[in-house]
């Protein structure tokens, strides 16, 4: 930084910033005066330092005549704590540690006082960089909204997420989720589903923590499931396969009124001649791109929609029964379901 001035002219020039105390800009008699390479900004690391260490040249470098210079700094400290000071010659060192998750930015100021009078100040900006000192924080409770069966079937937008955040800064905030493992148990009238997501950032080298959530199902089961993370949103895509379902004399979608029936392996009370839907109920939030009806090992059926029509059903159409479901994360396969038909 170069200051200059008139030889007759002493010139005091006050600048207020907020947040800051008062610093003076004092343009110098009859001199050319230019500061260090360094003295107008540069940066820092974070975290603790051992010795002190010096980050910038604010000495004057040049100047008409010769005098001795003394050498103020101003907005050294933050919190009370001596952060910065300056040399007899001019040079800025760096005493304390700096978090820059507290403070990220300091502005100081160094003012020069030379022995035959004259005076001049430099602005110093420095910035604080970041390291990987923090690991993810999980927000919210372990329990994901739950799903209950007599209210969802089918295709739904219900979303289940982890919500993370790290308070370090760049590639160091950048999360990662990966869904470690999955376990599913029942727990008096209710499915759960138990989750261990890693959350990891991109930091070198990487910090992570490991959030539990669980998922409650209500009123029925669901035995076969799958589910995925999308690794940067932590959004959790799943697909429930609950069971199989028989209505007889009724053909067509599935609706509320006829959510009754024969399940699984009861398919007592069906005969000969008799009308039948075979239903794949399931719970999912991602796009389903097919679902198959294997009848004694062999595909009975293939299509877009989640049921089997059999008209005039006979005894040959009875035997083990499963469902597939093949999804955007993946296929599902039901249990067997034993279709039982009588003569009349």
């Amino acid at each position: 930084m170069e200051v200059t001035s008139e030889y007759t002219s002493h010139l005091f020039t006050i600048i207020y910033l907020i947040g800051s105390p008062l610093c003076f800009q004092v343009l110098a008699q009859a001199n050319s005066t230019t500061f260090g390479d360094k003295c107008n900004h540069t940066t820092i690391m974070e975290g603790p330092i051992r010795t002190p260490k010096a980050i910038a040249n604010c000495s004057i470098l040049s100047i008409n005549g010769t005098a001795d210079y003394r050498y103020t700094l101003l907005n050294g400290s933050y919190n009370g704590i001596q952060i910065f000071r300056i040399s007899e010659v001019g040079v800025v060192y760096q005493e304390s540690e700096v978090d820059r998750e507290k403070v990220s930015y300091f502005l100081i100021f160094i003012y020069v006082t030379s022995s035959d009078g004259k005076n001049s100040s430099v602005q110093l900006n420095i910035f604080v960089d970041d390291i990987n000192d923090n690991p993810p924080v999980i927000f919210g409770n372990n329990t994901l909204p739950s799903i209950s069966l007599s209210h969802i079937m089918g295709q739904s937008s219900i979303e289940f997420q982890i919500m993370a955040q790290d308070i370090d800064s760049g590639e160091n905030s950048i999360l990662e989720y990966t869904l470690t493992y999955t376990q599913h148990y029942i727990n008096g009238l209710a499915d759960v589903v138990s989750f261990l997501i890693n959350v990891s950032d991109n930091g070198e080298p990487p910090l992570s923590t490991v959030a539990f959530k669980e998922l409650y199902i209500m009123n029925g089961r669901c035995p076969v499931q799958k589910h995925t993370v999308n690794a940067s949103s932590g959004v959790i895509t799943s697909l429930f396969l609950c069971n199989v379902m028989l209505v007889s004399n009724k053909t067509g979608p599935l609706s509320s009124s006829n959510k009754t029936g024969p399940l699984l392996s009861n398919s007592s009370g069906l005969f000969e001649g008799d009308n039948v839907t075979m239903y794949c109920l399931y719970i999912s939030n991602v796009d389903i791109l097919s679902f198959k009806f294997i009848n004694n090992n062999k595909i009975a059926t293939a299509s877009t929609n989640p049921f089997l029509i059999i008209m005039n059903v006979t005894i040959f159409d009875g035997g083990t029964y499963k469902c597939e479901i093949e999804s955007s994360i993946g296929k599902v396969l039901s249990d067997d379901y034993y279709l039982l038909v009588q003569g009349k």
